[in-house]
């Protein structure tokens, strides 16, 4: 499964960008796995997105969930 945020700069009030870029700096992306036929909790991630924001990775795409 591949997961594409994208933000376009366009669409965004004047300081949104800078406050999403900050926002993206000090938190962390949850994620929960649940299986489907036994709706038994799998496992729980937590991806910091503050490594999308040093490297500019922009739109933030997240694979092999």
């Amino acid at each position: 499964m591949q997961l594409k945020y994208m933000v376009d700069p366009a669409f965004l009030r004047p300081g949104e960008q800078r406050w999403f870029v900050r926002y993206l700096a000090e938190h962390s992306l949850q994620i929960d796995v649940w299986d489907g036929d036994s709706l038994l909790h799998v496992g729980s991630a937590a991806v910091k997105l503050e490594v999308s924001v040093k490297l500019e990775v922009f739109p933030l795409t997240l694979s092999g969930l």
